[in-house]
């Protein structure tokens, strides 16, 4: 796989197989893999999309892009469809590329235009040869100042033909001028058609017999060097006229050859198996390399004069110059190699095959780094060219590459025993490996060169620096420490006094104390001023088997001791108490302390990571990911992240915060030590007695990281994710991550919205984490509002949050978009949140005597049973209880922004069935016994009042000594709403009963004015009966501070809502009954009061009414107005209310919490100097072990009914989709359809063309013979 110190693209190796992308795809095809061109994502996105996205989204997508920019070196920059069908040659210029076609064609390709000709050569009249070019290559000479090129072409008659390179320029030109200017539509076309074009040949090199293999010529030579299958290898110039030179004579046969730079020495392969080397100064063979397991097919001399060989079954050997050692076999081609080439200094070894592949190997490791597959057809020849090469195939199109700039992991031998420790010096640049071979060697990390070798006496044990660097310390059996200066490497001993031998150290991050652990299982803690001073400050006998592990806090105030048993052992330095912390059974291979969190990591060869409280000495999760034993463990400076290095050759990275899995790769032999540089951009590895250097996948600038072989499998994935096709989900890539970025398969599924894929994902609990910018799935789709994707995550959520509520922590940042979004899977996910703590440590009991439940807002997520009650009521038998805990973290300040704004956007939540859970019931609850004085206090105010005032009306009426007190509680009332106005704002005047409270504060104001003015008219009368129907309708409203009542207002509020439309058609009746009654009665009594017959027809439609005198015609409509109006319409009103009454008793608990929600919404915004006030917490209850109850059958039929209104939706959503697609398949056909005309007629065309050109030929046959 991949690395790069030098933050260049991390490549890997391909994994084998096949796939179930498309024919043209480029990628080897693999068992249920989507794949696709390794031009991974020229368009990742269309545009439309990317130019919707908003803001939050867009940063994303600029993420995207940048990937694409990366994943753009795997792909060729052009593409040229032609008729090569052999070697080709590149002009130096690189705007011309000569290459062999069919029927001894010569072909020219202008590179920038993509367009080409084809010549055929001449010598006279006569056409030169009709046969195969096996080879071609180019040669420049300069006489006089001027250059001329000329490409020389060998074909299977032993013909070599030379032609002028700048007349078949100039003859493209002369065509390109008589061609017609193209129409619109065949600008499009890649190349025109193929018309040949006879060109003269400078001259025909005849002194091969048989078929010409090989042409070869030094950039800087005047010799041209040829081979053929006779095993003739001729040397001659193209500048003078004189007759090649025979250099010698192989019998086997040569079938390819290659020149050293200095012009010295010659290679050449064939049929016998064998490379042979010959030294062209004393015409003798000098060396035979081999023999290889095949036929050999190319050679080639890299520019330091390694000699590299391919054969006809693809294996490729790497022989050192003058040594002859055989430095690499190169394996995974499937077919014949077909060209070499070196690059990158000759770290890595370039090659293409008859498996269609171009393969980038690493000379350090013999693997290919990099495989390219966007040939369809062998591939012929391969031209690398400063930073781009060039390849040719079959399928006859050249592809014009950039080289993607490697670094390759570098891996070399250090020790002759296992490494046990490995550490790194900012200061010096250096970083030191210790083995069981008893030596330290010191390495630049600059080149990987060893500096210095330090041997140390008695079997090694443990190996640290001084917190200033200036010194390595070594212990061992020898009972010694060894303090080696830096860079003299003099040793000063430390004899230790109890004469027992260290078995590790550590020291404190500001490197005034010094932890060691002995092998008579003690631990000390040393005053650390230098190597000569080393006073003990305290010490601990408490482990029973060595000590394997230390860690201290930042603040010196305790340290932690890890066994070969598995104990971890707290060791208090101020008090000197102790504290067990059990949990591992093996023993116990490093600790590292998070100090600014009060948290404990652990590793162990029980192959387990645990996280501890501190505070609590209590195990908070367990990661049991790794399958063999874990050796180590580091936390990056900035504590986001965390390796673990395991010896199940795996090397994982995890987010700290969520404990998600975030990738992990591969190490070859183990990882039994990892150190990284103080930058942190470059990781050393220890692999048995090896070590290996590699780009940190946080530093790098772009790399792909995974389990196994998959990087070019999910290179093809997510390409075909990001264009948006249609992709099938495959389990193996969902582990794979694209680094620095921290992009996994979830956040392109949420992000392209698939929630099919997301809901596999969460099926094969796949990690759920952010990006390096922030984003994770769930923001994603919200962002880009894909309902499906929310739901679908949700419900995923619901799984996890029992087995990794950590990972589920992510929800905290976006519950109140959620609230908002009403989504319809937010009540499965609010009803899953509280969920049973899983820990062997907690009680199953407590006394009777406690009262239950017991709730707790707790600033960690970790249940610790004595915030909930004392530890002495906790026991062995009594109620069996459980605590339940909340994965998600609130801010429940009353009065804080996040708090209000919760409460909100429960209110705008249209998903009203997340009222039901029992988290939000808890949470309001907890929140209302917060807050409830605040209304309470409101309460007894607004009670008072009301007593006064009713006292005053019933017995001191205009009694102007009490009216005092009820003028003075309307006064702090008043006050209250004022203070109200100026928290709220425009929002106070949204709420009804504050236009209530205004109007009788004011109106209570004027009547006592007038009350002590001495006005007791009629105004003043019907003021008092205005304000005390005012009061008694607002006291209504108070009722809701009580559970029992508090439904009743909400019911009284929605009958008032439902009759409103009742209301208008009783009164219209009312009305019309008035009408028609005064109507009948003015001819009667001319004088009659309007208001006197509203009245009269109002008291009917009650039941109140007198027939007296009633003529024929007024008993008709008295009969009509009594059936509309007191029978039906009333009637009317009583099914109305008791419909009503059903939907709110229905919906009962919805309603209470809707007002509890208002509630305290009111309480918290009085609490104005609280806003800014952080500190999430997490919900946790401590109740009784019983199953949860049912709900009642209304809530369940309210839910079903939901489920149903909500799957109509998806599958007219469903619907609406698959016409989309029908019609974009439609599309696609047609333009498919235009696509196969244009290239049928095309092809018709060159049938045509070449029609005529047999014709030609036919013709001269027939004149020549006649």
């Amino acid at each position: 796989m991949v690395d790069s110190k030098l933050n260049q693209p991390l490549l890997g190796i391909e994994l084998r197989g096949k796939s179930n992308v498309s024919d043209d795809s480029p990628i080897e095809k693999q068992p249920s893999i989507s794949s696709g061109s390794l031009a991974i994502m020229t368009h990742l996105a269309t545009s439309a999309v990317i130019n919707n996205l908003s803001q939050a989204g867009q940063q994303f997508s600029d993420e995207i892009k940048e990937i694409n920019d990366h994943l753009t070196l795997y792909h060729p920059e052009q593409a040229i469809i032609l008729d090569f069908q052999g070697k080709i040659a590149i002009s130096e210029d690189e705007n011309w590329a000569f290459g062999t076609g069919p029927g001894g064609n010569l072909e020219l390709v202008h590179i920038p235009s993509k367009m080409y000709k084809s010549f055929k050569v001449v010598q006279g009249r006569e056409p030169v040869t009709n046969r195969i070019f096996f080879s071609l290559t180019s040669k420049t000479i300069e006489t006089e100042g001027t250059k001329a090129t000329y490409i020389l072409a060998a074909t299977n008659e032993g013909k070599i033909i030379k032609v002028s390179a700048e007349g078949l320029i100039n003859k493209y030109h002369e065509e390109r001028k008589e061609e017609p200017k193209p129409k619109p539509q065949e600008e499009k076309k890649e190349a025109p058609l193929p018309k040949p074009i006879f060109v003269q040949a400078e001259k025909v090199y005849t002194h091969h017999q048989k078929a010409v293999r090989s042409i070869k010529s030094p950039k800087n030579s005047s010799f041209v060097y040829s081979s053929d299958e006779d095993g003739n290898v001729f040397r001659f110039r193209i500048d003078v006229d004189e007759e090649p030179e025979l250099l010698f004579n192989n019998p086997d046969g040569v079938s390819t050859i290659d020149i050293s730079q200095d012009e010295k020495h010659l290679i050449c392969g064939g049929r016998n198996l064998l490379v042979k080397v010959y030294n062209l100064e004393t015409r003798r063979e000098e060396t035979v390399l081999g023999p290889m397991s095949d036929p050999i097919w190319t050679v080639k001399f890299s520019p330091k004069k390694n000699i590299a060989a391919g054969t006809f079954k693809g294996e490729v050997r790497l022989w050192e110059w003058e040594t002859w050692n055989l430095k690499q076999i190169f394996q995974g081609n499937e077919k014949s190699a077909t060209s070499i080439d070196f690059i990158y200094d000759e770290e890595y070894l370039i090659t293409t095959s008859n498996d269609t592949t171009v393969r980038i190997w690493s000379m350090a490791t013999g693997e290919p780094n990099v495989v390219l597959r966007n040939h369809k057809r062998e591939v012929i020849d391969l031209h690398v060219r400063g930073n781009k090469f060039y390849t040719v195939a079959r399928d006859k199109r050249l592809l014009i590459w950039t080289l993607p700039q490697l670094t390759d992991e570098v891996r070399f031998p250090a020790h002759n025993g296992e490494i046990v420790k490995l550490a790194f010096s900012q200061k010096h640049s250096l970083y030191f490996s210790f083995a069981g071979d008893r030596k330290v060697m010191v390495w630049d990390a600059t080149n990987n060169s060893k500096v210095a070798e330090l041997a140390v006496e008695g079997w090694g044990l443990y190996m640290s620096l001084t917190p200033d660097e200036d010194y390595v310390i070594t212990c061992s059996k020898n009972k010694k420490l060894v303090f080696w200066e830096m860079l003299t490497w003099t040793p000063k001993f430390y004899q230790i006094p109890d004469g027992s031998s260290v078995s590790c150290m550590r020291f404190s991050a500001d490197g005034s104390l010094f932890l060691t652990g002995d092998e008579k299982f003690k631990v000390k803690v040393i005053n650390y001023a230098s190597p000569s001073e080393l006073p003990i400050k305290c010490e601990f006998h408490t482990h029973q088997n060595q000590i394997t592990a230390l860690a201290i806090k930042d603040d010196n105030s305790m340290a932690f001791s890890g066994s070969e048993a598995g104990h971890i052992i707290a060791h208090d330095l101020i008090t000197l108490e102790e504290f067990p912390m059990q949990g591992h059974t093996e023993s116990v291979s490093a600790i590292e302390v998070i100090s600014y969190k009060n948290l404990l990591l652990s590793s162990s060869f029980d192959k387990a990571v645990r996280l501890w409280s501190i505070e609590k000495k209590q195990c908070m999760k367990i990661i049991e990911h790794h399958t063999d034993r874990v050796c180590g463990l580091y936390i990056t400076k900035d504590k986001n992240n965390l390796f673990i290095n395991c010896l199940d050759k795996t090397i994982t990275l995890w987010d700290l915060h969520s404990l998600s899995l975030i990738t992990s790769f591969d190490v070859s032999r183990g990882g039994r030590c990892l150190a990284v540089s103080a930058d942190e951009k470059i990781m050393y590895i220890s692999q048995e007695k090896d070590l290996s250097t590699r780009a940190n996948p946080l530093q790098s600038k772009f790399g792909l990281f995974g389990p196994g072989k998959n990087y070019f499998a999910f290179m093809g994935y997510i390409k075909s994710l990001m264009r948006e096709e249609k992709t099938k989900y495959i389990a193996d890539l969902d582990k794979w991550t694209v680094m620095p970025n921290k992009i996994a398969p979830m956040h392109l599924f949420a992000f392209y919205n698939l929630p099919g894929h997301l809901r596999e994902s969460f099926a094969r609990n796949s990690t759920f984490f952010q990006t390096a910018s922030g984003e994770n799935p769930l923001s994603l789709a919200l962002v880009r509002k894909f309902t499906e994707c929310v739901n679908t995550i949700l419900l995923g959520f619901c799984n996890k949050i029992a087995f990794n509520p950590y990972e589920v922590s992510i929800v905290s940042k976006h519950i109140i978009d959620l609230n908002r979004g009403g989504f319809k899977a937010l009540d499965s996910f609010y009803q899953n949140l509280l969920t049973p703590a899983r820990s062997s440590f907690l009680p199953k009991f407590c006394l009777n005597t406690v009262a239950l439940p017991v709730i707790v807002q707790s600033p960690t997520p970790s249940v610790l049973p004595d915030s909930f009650v004392p530890m002495d009521q906790y026991a062995n038998e009594g109620i069996a209880i459980a605590f339940l805990r909340s994965p998600i973290s609130l801010n429940t300040i009353a009065g804080s922004k996040e708090s209000i704004d919760f409460l909100e956007s429960l209110l705008q939540c249209s998903n009203k069935e997340v009222l039901r859970t029992k988290f939000i019931s808890v949470l309001l609850e907890q929140k209302w016994k917060n807050i409830r004085y605040i209304l309470i206090t409101q309460a007894l105010f607004f009670i008072t009042y009301l007593v006064l005032l009713s006292t005053y009306t019933l017995g001191y009426l205009y009694d102007k000594e009490f009216l005092v007190p009820v003028f003075t509680i309307n006064l702090l009332l008043l006050m209250y709403e004022i203070y109200q106005m100026v928290v709220c704002g425009f929002g106070y005047f949204k709420e009804v009963w504050n236009y209530f409270d205004i109007f009788r504060c004011v109106l209570t104001i004027i009547y006592s004015y007038l009350v002590w003015d001495d006005d007791t008219g009629e105004v003043t009368q019907s003021l008092l009966v205005i304000l005390t129907l005012i009061s008694w309708i607002r006291g209504i409203t108070f009722f809701s501070i009580f559970e029992d009542t508090r439904y009743m207002i909400q019911l009284l509020t929605e009958v008032f809502m439902d009759i409103k439309s009742f209301l208008m058609l009783l009164f219209y009746s009312t009305l019309a009954f008035a009408f028609v009654f005064i109507s009948i009665e003015v001819s009667k009594t001319p004088d009659s009061d309007f208001g006197s017959f509203l009245s009269n027809s109002y008291l009917l439609d009650l039941g109140d009414f007198g027939t007296d005198s009633f003529s024929g015609l007024e008993w008709a409509i008295f009969f009509i107005a009594s059936v509309i109006n007191p029978l039906v319409m009333m009637n009317l009103l009583i099914s109305i209310i008791g419909d009503t009454y059903d939907r709110v008793q229905e919906g009962i608990v919805i309603a209470d919490k809707m007002e509890l929600i208002e509630l305290i919404l009111e309480g918290e915004t009085l609490l104005f100097w609280r806003r800014n006030l952080t500190g999430n917490v997490y919900l946790q209850m401590l109740t009784y072990n019983e199953a949860e109850e049912e709900e009642g059958w209304l809530g369940k039929v309210r839910e079903i009914t939901t489920r149903i209104a909500s799957m109509g939706e998806t599958l007219d959503e469903s619907i609406e989709n698959h016409d989309k697609r029908f019609e974009k398949i439609d599309h696609e056909l047609g333009v498919l359809k235009e696509s196969l005309d244009e290239k049928i007629a095309g092809l018709s065309l060159q049938i045509n063309t070449k029609m005529k050109y047999l014709e030609e030929i036919i013709l001269k046959s027939i004149g020549q013979s006649s």
